[in-house]
């Protein structure tokens, strides 16, 4: 049904259209909710949801920073402990390095005096308690001076 009539200026409607869709309404041609004008809240679902979304995706942004500045400084951390245990392992192999050298000394000029090596093994024991097993091996990698503490020799080494 075409309803014609002059417009009015302020509404933007003629004045013969809304006695034909109040007509049209009373007969159950039309709704109310077809003739109504678009509510100003009508947009507020599609806002609500473009919010939440906003949100969730500078929570998400967030996270991620905190997990890659975490993991960060973790890594130096882990650097960090890893520098100082090379360190003193460097010097406690450093330390026994010399150690060996001075046993060796002390050794070469006397290669088979057993009483001597002994003593010298039992010196090295009172100062290092730390050891479980001190002695001295030849080049068959047989024990040639007696320990003092409980022998490991019987065990396979390597």
């Amino acid at each position: 049904m075409f309803c014609a009539g002059v417009a009015d200026n302020t509404s933007g409607q003629s004045h013969a259209v809304v006695p034909a869709l109040r007509y049209m309404q009373a007969y159950g041609y039309i709704t109310l909710a077809q003739t109504t004008t678009p509510s100003p809240h009508s947009w507020a679902p599609v806002l609500l949801i473009l919010v939440a979304i906003v949100t969730l995706a500078i929570g998400a942004f967030a996270l991620h920073e905190v997990e890659v500045r975490m993991i960060a400084a973790a890594g130096e951390t882990l650097a960090l402990t890893a520098s100082e245990v090379s360190d003193k392992l460097d010097r406690f192999l450093y330390e026994r390095y010399a150690d060996a050298r001075l046993m060796a000394g002390t050794f070469s000029p006397q290669p088979d005096n057993r009483e001597f090596q002994s003593a010298y093994v039992a010196r090295v024991i009172t100062v290092y308690p730390q050891y479980l097993w001190i002695g001295v091996t030849n080049a068959p990698d047989t024990s040639s001076s007696p320990p003092t503490r409980p022998r490991w020799d019987a065990t396979i080494w390597f």
